[in-house]
């Protein structure tokens, strides 16, 4: 393992979105990395002749998100990131 990424599955869409705001609001990065490859405007135009469907691609994928994770991140930094994951799952549930 390369200590680059480290990814959640949140349970759908809108839930993933409003973390990433959330985060983005407290200064912590997080980001979408696994965008399916079929539907980028590159493989639809020059290599995917047809229209094709990966439901589970595309489930899954808007769904995930890739919070900081890299081999200088120190213990006080993942311990707020942690923190700060817990508030906005305790909000959501009020």
């Amino acid at each position: 393992h390369v200590y680059q990424l480290y990814s959640i599955i949140l349970d759908n869409n809108k839930l993933r979105n409003n973390l990433k705001e959330f985060l983005t609001k407290k200064g912590i990065m997080s980001k979408v990395f696994f965008e399916p490859i079929h539907l980028t405007d590159f493989y639809k135009k020059q290599i995917i002749k047809k229209q094709i469907s990966l439901k589970n691609t595309e489930n899954i994928s808007s769904k995930i998100l890739t919070i900081p994770m890299f081999p200088g991140l120190l213990r006080s930094e993942l311990e707020y990131i942690c923190e700060s994951i817990n508030e906005f799952f305790e909000k959501s549930n009020d």
